[in-house]
């Protein structure tokens, strides 16, 4: 049964740590999950988060302040 997480960061910004995280919780779920069991849908501009109920889990993910400049 394929499962939707919604990951919630300031992902394509620029932002190191935020960059990172997502890189990193993405490149685990792909190891740890099959291909198929879950979907992971990050917050990017376009995706309304207002609209939770489609999704199984949703991951806060974190960062810092350090971008280059």
């Amino acid at each position: 049964m394929n499962k939707t997480i919604l990951y919630i960061g300031w992902i394509g910004y620029r932002n190191l740590g935020d960059d990172l995280l997502w890189n990193l919780f993405r490149d685990r779920a792909d190891k740890y999950f099959g291909s198929g069991q879950i979907t992971i849908v990050p917050s990017l501009s376009g995706v309304n988060i207002q609209h939770l109920e489609r999704y199984d889990t949703i991951v806060l993910g974190g960062g810092s302040l350090i971008a280059p400049t």
